[in-house]
């Protein structure tokens, strides 16, 4: 199995850009990063790990996305030394929202 890490909540924000999306949306309670096992989806597996980022005057999506990928090597390197403890990783089920994510998929990758 492949943990992956998304800078975004991937229930409503998945794919390139989320951080964008999210501020473009006005859905700041949104912006945040998620933990998870890969799978055939696109940011769809199972949920290890999941936190909003409150967003400062001065953050630009830029640094929303970075905020985001440091807190996801962060708890990732924590649930890996847990992992040498107790040889698990505890996930949930990555709801099937669809009717509820926004696919942040532009054109050719540029916005």
């Amino acid at each position: 199995m492949v943990i992956g890490g998304h800078p975004g909540i991937t229930q409503y924000y998945r794919g390139s850009h989320s951080p964008f999306w999210a501020i473009h949306n006005n859905d700041h309670d949104n912006i945040g990063y998620t933990i998870f096992w890969i799978d055939s989806g696109v940011d769809s597996g199972n949920i290890i790990y999941q936190n909003r980022i409150k967003q400062i005057s001065k953050d630009t999506y830029v640094t929303m996305s970075w905020k985001g990928m440091l807190k996801i090597a962060e708890n990732i390197q924590i649930d890996l030394s847990n992992y040498k403890q107790t040889f698990t990783i505890d996930s949930i089920e990555n709801p099937d929202m669809n009717k509820n994510v926004r696919w942040c998929l532009a054109k050719d990758n540029v916005i």
